[in-house]
């Protein structure tokens, strides 16, 4: 009755919220379609000329499609999106509508999201007009907080729009760092096959294999090596992922990256005194780590300072083993 009184159905509270906003905000389904369509001009060319503003903001900068997304109502978006609904619109903390479909893992909102708007031209899978590169204030892409959560469906649609695999936040960790961190083992292998730089390192100077080694993740491990990754990685401290490995009594992790050219005898990126050679066996003496202590010495690893370590100690088990390494030269 009050729009065929010619109401004005773009009026706004205090708060800047239309009648649209409030009717995505509760669900209406009807009667956003309703205020969507009356009034409609029979020249528009598109839906979104008629008398409801589909992409009036809030005072926090929420257009209506961006609080349905919030919602997660699938019909409503749909609707707002055949209106021409903008995808790139963004709250005031930089969020994007289509960053808050990927942080709240509605794959069935992603998907219409990234089809929305298709390019003939476009090369991707899904032609999209939303922006996969959009980053939050902690320089999180979508992408990024889709593997964070661990999300595989959001991710692949994303990777096939071209999302950045080179991604970093803040704090330098890469996409497949993230990945490696939340130990998500096919989502490590996707990000790889895209391209994901397996060598990236965050701000202390720490590798996805680096992290990978630290948690202890075998396959991870492996696949990261498969790939290229840099057994020499060393944090900011001169630590290295060999170092990691051994202080972890990762054995098989130590085995597999000595087989994989890790440096027994390794200076850290200061170049100051060979310190990492006699860490490893100080580590692996002082603690009792025989089989570790093998494995470092079949690889060449000096003895003389170590069996001074292990005699103070009383570890006889290590002290046998570095005097047959010794006699054995």
């Amino acid at each position: 009755m009050l729009l065929d009184r010619h109401a004005e159905i773009n009026a706004t509270n205090v708060r800047g919220t239309t009648p649209l906003h409030i009717a995505v905000e509760k669900g209406h389904e009807n009667l956003v379609k309703l205020l969507l369509e009356y009034g409609a001009d029979v020249n528009a060319e598109h839906c979104n000329e008629c008398g409801a503003d589909v992409n009036a903001e809030d005072h926090d900068g929420k257009s209506v499609l961006y609080v349905a997304v919030e919602r997660g109502n699938e019909d409503i978006v749909k609707s707002l999106l055949e209106c021409r609904a903008d995808v790139k619109n963004q709250d005031r903390n930089g969020k994007s509508v289509l960053y808050v479909a990927v942080e709240r893992g509605n794959e069935d909102i992603v998907k219409p999201l990234l089809e929305c708007g298709a390019d003939v031209n476009a090369e991707d899978h899904y032609e999209c007009r939303a922006d996969v590169k959009n980053q939050d204030r902690n320089g999180k892409s979508v992408l990024y907080v889709a593997v964070e959560r661990g999300n595989e469906d959001i991710v692949k649609p994303l990777l096939e729009c071209r999302a950045d695999v080179k991604n970093q936040d803040r704090n330098g960790k890469s996409v497949l760092y993230v990945a490696v961190e939340k130990r998500h083992v096919n989502l490590v292998k996707l990000l790889l096959e895209c391209g994901a730089d397996v060598n990236a390192e965050d701000h202390d100077g720490k590798s996805g294999l680096y992290v990978a080694v630290e948690r202890g993740n075998e396959d991870i491990v492996k696949l990261l090596l498969e790939c290229g990754a840099d057994v020499k990685n060393q944090d900011r401290n001169g630590k290295s992922v060999l170092y990691v490995a051994v202080k972890k009594r990762h054995v098989n992790l130590v085995k597999l990256l000595l087989e994989c050219g890790a440096d027994v005898n390794s200076e850290d990126r200061d170049e100051r005194e060979d310190v990492n050679d006699y860490k490893l066996l100080d580590a692996a003496v002082t603690e009792g780590y025989l089989g570790i202590l093998e494995q470092l010495l079949k690889y060449g690893a000096d003895v003389d300072t170590p069996l001074h370590k292990a005699t103070k100690n009383k570890v006889e088990g290590a002290v046998n083993l570095l005097l047959w390494k010794l006699t054995s030269l």
